[in-house]
C-alpha cells in the first residue's frame, strides 16, 4: 500500500537561481546564497553565470531555507522560500529580480 503524500519521502532538489534587474537582463556574478531557515551555515553558495544563473552542485532537501542575493550597485534581496519540485523532476528554480541603488 503506498504511503499517504505527506509520509512520502521528498527527493533531494538541485536548485537553480536567475538573477535579473529591473529590465529583465541578466546580471552575472551575483553571490547567490542558501542557508537552512534556522542557521547560519549555506547549504549551497556561489556566483550567477553570464547569463545570471547559479545552480548547485548538490542535491538539497526540500523544505524552507532563506535565499539571499548580492550584487555591488543593487539592493541586497533575502526571503525565505519554500523548496519544491517545479515543473521539471528534481529541480527547485527561482527567478530574483534586484533593484538598482541608482536613482533615476
Amino acid at each position: 500500500m503506498p504511503l499517504p503524500p505527506e509520509e512520502t519521502p521528498r527527493a533531494a532538489l538541485k536548485v537553480a537561481v536567475k538573477v535579473i534587474n529591473e529590465k529583465g537582463q541578466a546580471i552575472k556574478m551575483a553571490r547567490v546564497t542558501l542557508l537552512p531557515a534556522r542557521g547560519k551555515v549555506a547549504a549551497a553558495a556561489g556566483l550567477s553565470s553570464a547569463a545570471g544563473v547559479f545552480e548547485t552542485k548538490t542535491l538539497l532537501k526540500p523544505g524552507d531555507c532563506r535565499l539571499r542575493v548580492e550584487h555591488d550597485g543593487y539592493v541586497k534581496f533575502e526571503d525565505q522560500v519554500e523548496l519544491i519540485e517545479g515543473g521539471q523532476k528534481n529541480k527547485a528554480s527561482f527567478t530574483v529580480r534586484l533593484k538598482s541603488l541608482l536613482k533615476k
